[in-house]
């Protein structure tokens, strides 16, 4: 081969390299994929949030004979009460830190308001009551809606439940509560 040819072909390999160096050899900065996601909403027995109502009952009159565990009654010179409404389980692997509740709708007349869970934080596997302070206005049942939202490290859950609520007047001819000692009478009447 002459000098001259290798001359050439060095100014070729010379060339190709400069032109390699600048442009692209097949590296990527950015891949896209598309990839199947299958979610499938469980059914509240599978839930990891279990919201349960237990049935409120608020006696109107301040009077809590004959009326059973998840019934309060006003305290004196007020109309609402504070009252269970139900159970939070929690069913994460974790704890959860936070369960802001949040009344989204009411019916029947019924106004409720300081929805909170009792104990937090709330581990694995553990439930607390749902309380509530309720204001019967009058009425005799109604319902509330109440949307959560819980949080605990890396868990988020939201769930929205409807809740009854049931106010009973009773009056001095209601049968006394079994499980509770008559309350005593005094004795005369009249004023001081």
């Amino acid at each position: 081969m002459s000098r001259t040819a290798v001359k050439y072909a060095g100014v070729a390999l010379f060339v190709g390299g400069l032109v390699l160096s600048t442009a692209g050899v097949g590296a990527f900065s950015t891949v896209e994929a598309n990839r199947q996601l299958f979610v499938g909403v469980g059914g509240e027995s599978s839930s990891y949030l279990d919201v349960s109502a237990s049935g409120a009952t608020v006696a109107t009159n301040g009077s809590n004979d004959g009326m059973g565990a998840n019934t309060a009654r006003p305290h004196e010179g007020r109309t609402a009460s504070t009252v269970v409404l139900g159970t939070v389980t929690n069913y994460f692997p974790a704890e959860l830190d936070t369960i802001d509740s949040t009344v989204s709708k009411t019916s029947g007349g019924v106004t409720v308001s300081d929805v909170h869970v009792r104990d937090l934080p709330l581990g694995s596997g553990a439930r607390t009551s749902l309380m509530a302070t309720v204001d019967c206005g009058g009425v005799s049942s109604g319902t509330v809606t109440i949307t959560f939202e819980a949080t605990g490290t890396d868990t988020r859950a939201t769930a929205e439940r409807t809740m009854p609520v049931t106010c009973v007047n009773r009056t001095s001819s209601s049968p006394p509560n079994p499980s509770r000692p008559p309350s005593p009478q005094r004795a005369g009447g009249g004023s001081r």
